[in-house]
């Protein structure tokens, strides 16, 4: 079990990270510095243990958010919080559904970021007062689309798969060993059970959302995040 005092810091600038590393320690937390890169914070948190990682999305290999959501996935009891520049809430957004903990806009000062570490450690999804309706729309989606897919029966459930992968109803058919018209039938009750109209709908919400067709998400249904 990751230790919650035990933090890992990452930020392209050094400056930054000093800084919160001072802070943090200073009120009573273990904190390393990685250097900026999605691969080797992860190499970090996992080497120190850490139950958290305060780290900006943009690092020197890019802000995808899909490089939070292979820290979560990979660290799952590490609770990650993101520290950034960026005000977008299409990017807020998706660092949710990648799986942070937290989101937290720079310009916010040290107490902020010291009691989201405190909630986050709580179990609490914390987002800054401006993304905070934002934020509890998305995961709530989040959370609506996750049960949709779990509704799905295990053939439906490949065949939706197999739809994100841009496979044709002839190369469904063949890779499920059944007759193309049961394959139109799995896809029609995929469509129904999603609320979508269409092949390229579906794949696309389940992309969205960076869920598993084949499985549960990659990651559990987050609790709401606190309006402040």
């Amino acid at each position: 079990m990751a230790k919650p005092r035990a933090v890992v810091v990452a930020d392209i600038d050094v400056l930054v990270t000093d800084a919160i590393a001072d802070l943090l320690e200073r009120h009573g937390y273990s904190v390393r510095i990685a250097p900026p890169v999605h691969a080797a914070v992860r190499d970090w948190v996992r080497s120190f243990d850490a139950g958290l990682c305060v780290i900006d999305l943009a690092l020197r290999d890019g802000e995808d958010p899909a490089n939070i959501q292979r820290l979560v996935a990979d660290l799952p009891s590490t609770k990650v919080i993101i520290r950034t520049a960026n005000s977008s809430s299409e990017t807020m957004q998706a660092a949710l559904i990648a799986g942070a903990s937290g989101y937290l806009h720079k310009s916010r000062g040290p107490g902020i970021l010291l009691e989201m570490l405190t909630r986050v450690a709580d179990g609490e999804v914390v987002v800054e007062g401006s993304f905070a309706r934002t934020a509890a729309r998305t995961v709530e989606r989040a959370a609506d689309v996750r049960r949709m897919i779990d509704s799905l029966t295990p053939r439906q459930r490949q065949c939706l798969e197999l739809i994100t992968r841009g496979q044709g109803t002839l190369a469904i058919a063949e890779q499920m060993g059944v007759s193309s018209m049961t394959v139109r039938s799995h896809v029609q009750g995929v469509l129904g059970k999603l609320g979508v109209g269409s092949r390229l709908e579906a794949a696309s919400l389940a992309n969205q959302y960076r869920l598993d067709p084949a499985g549960h998400s990659s990651a559990a249904p987050a609790p709401l995040p606190r309006a402040r």
